[in-house]
């Protein structure tokens, strides 16, 4: 039976060494054609990414981090609110998502339908999203430690 691992069980060195060898994965599954997998991975990637964001968002603004899952889409909506997501970016993160439905819900009709530009395009917005997230994550830290420094006066 398969044991999913909550994302938060991980430290930071296993986050990040899973992040890389996911990487490596789709590295891996795209060197010999097979895209569905690789393009579902670098989507799950992407997914991640994004929820880390909104959590960060949430810290960030003081407001209440989502209770359950949020839906893709929610979850940009929730970013573009806040400015931490431009028009544009949010466009084509929903776009993303409207591809990954479109592909992973017809892919037992279409497994060759996912390209290697499939892959790449879902590589790249995980790439952004994390660039994203890592600016968020500053950002809450630079607030936490203006916070412990004004405690310490």
């Amino acid at each position: 039976m398969i044991k999913n691992r909550n994302r938060a069980d991980f430290s930071q060195t296993e986050k990040h060494s899973t992040f890389r060898r996911a990487f490596d994965v789709i590295s891996t599954y795209r060197a010999s054609g097979q895209y569905l997998s690789a393009f579902i991975i670098a989507f799950s990637i992407l997914e991640d990414r994004l929820a880390a964001a909104v959590v960060m968002e949430a810290d960030l603004s003081g407001t209440a981090k989502p209770s359950g899952h949020l839906t893709l889409y929610r979850q940009i909506a929730r970013l573009e609110r806040a400015g931490h997501l431009d028009c544009d970016t949010a466009k084509v993160l929903r776009l993303a998502g409207d591809k990954r439905n479109a592909l992973v819900h017809a892919a037992m009709w279409n497994i060759d339908a996912i390209k290697d530009e499939d892959v790449a395009f879902a590589i790249q917005w995980a790439r952004a999203t994390d660039k994203a997230a890592s600016r968020l994550r500053r950002r809450l830290r630079a607030q936490q430690r203006f916070i412990e420094n004004t405690k310490t006066e």
